[in-house]
This record gives structure tokens, C-alpha cells and sequence, in this order.
């Protein structure tokens, strides 16, 4: 399974969507499709129970597809739904090799374009006949987002993420419409819900995608990386707009809430070392344009070949990355992609996994600031980001009252997604 809306925890009902849209996936496209079943399908199935389009699936429902046939019983309703998110994850998997081709054009990506091209166009075929308007805006997505690469090096997130959301927003409004046509108030949450999740998305991957772009000479409209910041609090924003469209206490809100979490320890915490860089200190691998050195016995790997860090060193040269940057300190810590607090020796980023999924939606991590005074650092509309001792938080003013930034503001509200604020009498 890949995609974005990875939880931290197990959660049985995620599991049985999982499990549910696993089989869909395999009838439709065979048993070589179930590697790439994504957490965005999953999360589509999981959204219309959530909002009752759906009824909850049994508690004994399979939670593992163990390539078995799908035994239960289910509704017109229930099939559509399962066929639809099942195509949406092939769509997603054609979307993104058609990518890697014209950017890299490296062997394995035209070999599994190849293999799963007859796949891909059957389940685009499939979500024409589903939801025509949803495929025909899904494909001027992906010609919105080639123009843009071919006119511009570099564009503003927000714009950039635009046609995603867009074909998000069809592609859930479509199922909304196929499974609750009398309901415009589904129909117009589905497509909000989706929206969010698209720019989320994008936003995200050309943040952490950002290096590897700019080593292999790749697109990403991102010129630096305060602008990675700026992507990653767009992504913080509208995982918080979606968490706060959701159910209360829903399996989504619990699913969506722990990703939030990842994204606010990735903003707050030192770099994240990823797997092909462990690979590389290894020496598995060596990523094509970096110069390697060894220096003072770590292997580092750094850009124009500069050694970034000495003994002692705890941040990188300004031309290397940090994250590829080891440092041996006085404490006798090994130090590699992570930085060093001096007063508490070393650290990770890493989450234990035994977190409860009660206290992984509940009001942490922002009950802290509860009855606390800020300032919105930008316009509410009803939702934008709010400062209260220095740290920027996602926001929503309470009552829908839109309000301009650098106004004072009071915590009257704390949730997994951010807070709630009222606005203060001026003096």
C-alpha cells in the first residue's frame, strides 16, 4: 500500500477499508495491481462511512485481504462505492508512473508503465463510464500542471497545487454523486473534503521531494527551501481544513489527525534521514551527482563535493543538505541526519507506535494553548494560522468570523488539528 494518509497506529475499521477495497482491487485488475492499492482509496471508501453514505462495515469484517474472494454480501451501494475508490487508486498509480517517465525516463519507470498500462487506461475507461466530468477534469489536471512546468521554473504552492485539488474534488464529489444524488450538502462536503486532500498532497511531495529534484535536475516548482517550509505549512493548513470538515471522533478524523502530527514533528524536529540516504551511508548506493568524501571518519555526501562537518560540527556548510551530514561529538554520539541539542545530547524524530488512538485525535498536542492570547499571522477566512510565543498554529475563528491578520485573538478551543480563537477588544 502507498499514498500519503499513512496512520501511525493500527486502526481495525482503516484496516477493514483497507481489506475491503484490496479485494475490489484485485477482481477489477488482477492480483500484480494489490502492490500499489493506496491509502487515498482507502481513505475515499472510508469517508462515505463516515458520513453515513456507507453503512459501517461488520466489526468482523477481514482486516488482511489474504488474496481470498470477497465472501460478503454487499449493497448496490456498497459496490459501486468499492469499485470506484479500487479504479480511483489504479488512476493514481497511472497518474504517477506517467510522471516519473517524463521526468527521469529511467528504465524501470517505462518497464512498469509497460506492465501496468493495459491496467491504467482499463480503470480510466472504467471512471469514464462512473463519473465522466470527474475523468475529463482529472485529465486537464494533468495538462494544467504540464503547462505550468513548461512556462514557468518556478510557481507559487498555492498555485501550483491548484489543478490536484481540483481533480481531487471531482473525483469525490463524483462518488458522492453515484451514492447520495438527493444530498447536496454530501456532494458539496465530498468535494471540499477532496480538495483539501489534493493540496495536502502536492504541497507535501514537492517539499520532501525537493532534494532529490534538484540533484537529478528534475521539475519542482519550489525555487528554495524557504519555500519547502512554506509548502509544508500549506500542507499543515489544509490537513487541518479537512480534519475539521470530517465527523467527530470518525475513523477518517483519527486517520488524517495522525498524519497532521507527523507533519507538525517534521516541521518542529530535526531533519528526517530517509531510506535511500541510509543506503547510502552504507555504501549501498551512491546518488548520481554527489561528490563523497570521507571526513573524520563519517562518510558524508555533499554537493560540489565540499565535506560539510567536522568533529564537533552540528550544522551543515550552507551548500550542503543537513540531512547528509554526520556529526562525532564530545559525548561519544554518532551523529548522522539528525541534529544534535547540546543540552540533552542526541535525539530522533521517531513516534512510538503504542500511541493510543484515543490520545492521537483527542486535543493533543494543542491543549496546551487553551485560554492562551496570539495574533493571527494571517487572514481567518474562517481558517489560516494564528502565533502564540512564537509558533505558528493552524486555526479556525470560532463561529466562522472572518478576521484580518495581526489582530489579537484569545484560545477558546483546542483539537487534534489546531485551535479555536475568538477575537479580543482592541487595547
Amino acid at each position: 500500500m502507498f499514498g500519503f494518509l499513512a496512520p501511525r497506529t493500527s486502526i481495525p475499521a482503516w484496516r477493514q477499508a483497507y481489506a475491503r477495497i484490496c479485494q475490489h482491487q484485485r477482481r477489477l485488475f488482477g492480483l500484480s495491481a494489490l502492490p500499489f492499492l493506496s491509502y487515498e482509496a482507502t481513505f475515499l471508501y472510508q469517508t462515505a462511512i463516515d458520513f453515513l453514505v456507507l453503512p459501517p462495515l461488520p466489526s468482523d469484517s477481514a482486516q488482511c485481504c489474504r488474496l481470498k474472494r470477497l465472501s460478503a454480501v454487499e449493497t448496490e451501494r456498497q459496490l459501486v462505492t468499492g469499485r470506484y475508490a479500487a479504479t480511483f487508486g489504479l488512476l493514481l498509480l497511472g497518474v504517477k508512473l506517467q510522471d516519473d517517465v517524463q521526468d527521469s525516463g529511467r528504465w524501470h519507470h517505462h518497464l512498469l508503465h509497460r506492465i501496468y498500462r493495459q491496467r491504467i487506461s482499463a480503470a480510466e475507461g472504467l471512471l469514464t463510464d462512473i463519473a465522466p466530468t470527474a475523468m475529463l477534469t482529472v485529465r486537464n489536471a494533468i495538462e494544467r500542471h504540464s503547462q505550468m512546468e513548461r512556462e514557468s521554473p518556478s510557481i507559487p504552492i498555492e498555485q501550483y497545487a491548484q489543478p490536484t485539488g481540483d481533480a481531487f474534488a471531482a473525483i469525490f464529489q463524483g462518488l458522492a454523486e453515484k451514492t447520495a444524488p438527493s444530498d447536496s450538502t454530501v456532494m458539496e462536503s465530498f468535494s471540499h473534503i477532496g480538495r483539501h486532500l489534493g493540496h495536502a498532497i502536492i504541497a507535501f511531495d514537492c517539499a520532501v521531494d525537493f532534494e532529490h529534484d534538484r540533484i537529478r535536475g528534475e521539475y519542482n516548482p519550489l525555487p528554495d527551501h524557504a519555500a519547502c517550509r512554506k509548502a509544508l505549512q500549506v500542507c499543515q493548513m489544509e490537513l487541518s481544513r479537512l480534519g475539521w470538515m470530517l465527523p467527530s471522533q470518525s475513523t477518517g478524523a483519527v486517520v488524517v489527525a495522525s498524519v497532521a502530527e507527523r507533519i507538525r514533528r517534521r516541521m518542529s524536529g530535526p531533519p528526517v534521514e530517509d531510506s535511500c540516504r541510509r543506503l547510502e551511508r552504507w555504501g549501498v548506493v551512491r546518488e548520481h551527482g554527489y561528490t563523497y568524501a570521507r571526513c573524520d571518519g563519517c562518510d558524508v555526501a555533499c554537493v560540489g563535493g565540499e565535506c560539510c562537518g567536522d568533529i564537533g560540527a552540528a550544522i551543515a556548510a550552507p551548500d550542503c543538505a543537513g540531512r547528509f551530514c554526520c556529526e562525532v561529538a564530545g559525548d561519544g554520539c554518532f551523529h548522522f541526519g539528525c541534529n544534535r541539542d547540546r543540552n540533552h545530547g542526541c535525539h530522533s524524530t521517531k513516534v512510538p507506535t503504542s500511541t493510543p488512538i484515543n490520545s492521537a485525535y483527542a486535543d493533543w498536542p494543542y491543549r496546551e494553548y487553551h485560554g492562551r492570547h496570539g495574533k493571527t499571522v494571517s487572514a481567518l477566512t474562517p481558517t489560516g494560522f494564528v502565533e502564540i510565543d512564537g509558533e505558528r498554529i493552524p486555526a479556525k475563528s470560532m463561529g466562522g468570523e472572518f478576521m484580518e491578520a495581526e489582530l489579537p485573538v484569545k484560545v477558546t478551543y483546542t483539537d487534534s488539528f489546531g485551535v479555536g480563537v475568538i477575537r479580543l477588544p482592541p487595547g
